[in-house]
């Protein structure tokens, strides 16, 4: 999803207005900074909330992951630099 598609989002969930979303948008654009970092700096949600707010819309579940440590076996699964590259791990 892009930007603009989560955004529209945050508005379906009533987080944000039509207003905040063009601002919040064209700071994205301009800054290059990510949309949780813009949410954040304009104190919309914390990034725990944007990432809730987020599944939610999607009909997901969220789980923080702070304390996650992956066993080992998972780990050797997967090449490091496929990891990196995707800013990914299967779970």
């Amino acid at each position: 999803m892009n930007p603009t598609q989560v955004l529209e989002l945050f508005v379906e969930q009533g987080v944000i207005d039509e207003a905040q979303k063009e601002d919040v948008a064209a700071e994205v654009a301009q800054s290059g900074k990510t949309l949780p970092e813009v949410m954040v700096d304009y104190q919309l949600c914390t990034e725990e909330q944007f990432y809730q707010t987020l599944a939610s819309a999607l009909g997901m579940d969220f789980m923080d992951l702070g304390d996650f440590v992956p066993p080992n076996e998972t780990l050797r699964l997967m090449p490091a630099g496929l990891a990196l590259l995707h800013r990914a791990l299967p779970l």
